[in-house]
């Protein structure tokens, strides 16, 4: 008995020291989570060509579209060379070429007959972007998503409704009310000085495109949607400038600022 004893209390003694029962079992794993494939982010606001459509600028992104303009070209050369020329332009513009995405379409307006021999720059003939906060210029066609993101986060030519605006460091561009139209313009310094200027009616067509580029020579065109225009064309605009129609001379404009001589340039 006493030898039994002994041992039931070893036992008892051995079991307390090692810390009480023997822990239980662990649990079986649980099973693996399922894991969802990835799926690409879609646009979480997608531009529909009806809202393009209905903007000012929504010609712009009309396939085939095509522009007539008629204006007078005014050149005035100070210095010994002083002297000046004025004579009839007619420019024909069309839309090119039109690219759509989901969240933005890109239309790639060209030009013909704009006067070669001239420093000023056509503010029209270029490629055009309209997004969800408006109108934006590019220099060449995106062709990646990278150079789409780029174009939509610059500064927008007409936001969308328009506004009044003015920014710039290097280049001032503007957007003015003008009662019946939303006219931009670039002016930008250098040698030569160069600006440009395009007008919409608010009930959505373009009115008038002008160009200045300013030196020893002055150099201003100031033209305007003329006759039945915009047509839809299916014919290619011709390569060669054909020769500028001669005109009876108009007075030159007294500034050379857009806005400042409504009867000259505007």
């Amino acid at each position: 008995m006493r030898s039994m004893r002994g041992i039931t209390l070893g036992l008892t003694a051995f079991v307390v020291a090692c810390g009480g029962a023997a822990p239980p079992p662990p649990p079986p794993p649980h099973p693996p989570v399922p894991v969802a494939p990835e799926v690409a982010e879609r646009d979480p606001s997608p531009l529909s060509r009806e809202e393009v459509s209905a903007a000012i600028y929504g010609t712009l992104f009309q396939e085939r579209t095509e522009w007539r303009l008629s204006g007078i070209r005014h050149m005035v050369t100070a210095g010994d060379a002083a002297g000046s020329l004025h004579y009839k332009v007619i420019v024909r513009c069309r839309v090119a070429e039109v690219v759509a995405r989901p969240s933005a379409i890109a239309s790639r307006v060209e030009c013909v007959n704009f006067p070669e021999d001239s420093a000023a720059v056509n503010p029209f003939d270029r490629v055009w972007v309209a997004g969800r906060g408006g109108l934006f210029r590019a220099d060449t066609m995106p062709a990646s998503e990278a150079e789409w993101s780029a174009v939509l986060r610059g500064r927008a030519v007409f936001r969308n409704p328009p506004e009044p605006l003015e920014w710039g460091d290097e280049c001032r561009e503007r957007v003015i009310d003008e009662d019946d139209q939303w006219c931009w313009s670039q002016n930008c310094p250098g040698d030569p000085a160069r600006e440009g200027r395009l007008c919409f009616s608010k009930q959505g067509a373009l009115v008038s495109v002008a160009a200045h580029s300013m030196a020893e020579t002055s150099d201003v065109l100031a033209l305007s949607v003329v006759g039945d225009s915009p047509t839809q064309s299916t014919e290619s605009l011709p390569h060669a400038a054909a020769p500028a129609e001669a005109e009876a001379s108009p007075p030159p404009p007294t500034e050379s600022r857009f806005d400042s001589a409504r009867d000259g340039v505007e």
